[in-house]
């Protein structure tokens, strides 16, 4: 099997680090390659995109960093009310009669 030249690569729409290990070289060398040739490879932050989509996910699940997921469908409708009424976060819990939750606030 032949490795692919870094032009065919670049071609082919790869990212420097899919370059790297489809020549089995380092990432280094592929931008070396790129910056003597005035190119750019695609930037692929797809990994670490993903590592943060799921970090936010986990706070936002989170009862503690918000409390908005323990309410029910009823309670958040008239929250979001209450919220685009102008309410503030604790008042508008105490108004569904949720003042647990606006003890932290």
């Amino acid at each position: 099997m032949t490795r692919p030249s870094y032009r065919e690569c670049l071609d082919a729409g790869m990212s420097t680090t899919a370059t790297a290990k489809a020549r089995g070289v380092k990432i280094q060398s592929v931008s070396s390659w790129a910056n003597r040739n005035g190119v750019n490879f695609r930037r692929d932050y797809s990994a670490s995109a993903e590592r943060g989509a799921e970090r936010l996910r986990k706070l936002h699940a989170d009862p503690d960093r918000n409390p908005l997921v323990l309410l029910s469908p009823e309670e958040r409708a008239a929250y979001d009310n209450l919220k685009r009424k102008r309410y503030s976060r604790p008042d508008a819990f105490r108004a569904i009669g949720r003042a647990d939750l606006a003890a932290g606030d």
